[in-house]
């Protein structure tokens, strides 16, 4: 039995990747948290149903750009 596809998710934080966050979010004018969260969602999303779990943060953080690009990013600042 493959040990590493039965071991539990480890929990991604801020603190993994936050250069990453921090400069996807400066490029699209998206604040820090909602791309936290995207990358969050997404490396949850992956790792559901991956067998080679090493290049989930790479593809997580790759599907989180191509969303912001896709559907433009949000402003750090929404108007009230």
């Amino acid at each position: 039995m493959d040990v590493e596809a039965t071991a539990a998710p480890k929990q991604r934080s801020h603190s993994d990747k936050p250069d990453e966050f921090e400069q996807l979010a400066e490029k699209t004018g998206c604040a820090t948290e909602i791309v936290e969260d995207l990358y969050r969602n997404e490396f949850q999303l992956l790792h559901r149903d991956a067998r080679v779990r090493s290049y989930i943060p790479v593809l997580a953080m790759k599907r989180v750009r191509d969303r912001l690009r896709k559907h433009g990013s949000a402003p750090t600042n929404p108007p009230p």
